[in-house]
């Protein structure tokens, strides 16, 4: 597989879907990113904290055991202030989202299931990369 330059850009993604994540991971990975990633808002709580770095994107699934995507992006933008947020979810829609949960209009959303190609158009557009 053709490996771009990489980016210098850092994203954590966060799923309780193994497969799904490394596919993901796999993905970006191959696409120059740095890629973390976690299985629970937890794991990816730790992560933040040992990552020296800056972290560019989380990219988190809402709906997870524990502590949901909404609150862990509150946790990592208080710890990483800056990093641009896209969440993704199978089961309810941003309006669903919005409505039942308080996602913020203009939130960034992925609906599961997405292409590759959707989700590296809205990775370019929020991270102004090629």
């Amino acid at each position: 597989m053709f490996k771009s330059p990489r980016l210098s850009k850092t994203v954590l993604l966060v799923g309780d879907g193994d497969d799904v994540r490394r596919m993901i991971g796999e993905f970006l990975e191959s696409w120059g990113m740095q890629v973390l990633q976690a299985s629970s808002a937890k794991e990816a709580i730790q992560s933040v904290l040992s990552f020296p770095g800056p972290i560019d994107l989380l990219l988190t699934d809402i709906e997870m055991p524990g502590m949901d995507g909404l609150e862990l992006a509150k946790e990592v933008a208080t710890l990483k202030p800056g990093v641009r947020i896209v969440y993704m979810s199978g089961g309810k829609t941003p309006e669903d989202w919005r409505k039942a949960e308080g996602l913020q209009t203009g939130s960034l959303f992925l609906q599961e299931p997405f292409r590759m190609d959707e989700l590296k158009t809205l990775i370019s557009s929020t991270l102004a990369v090629p």
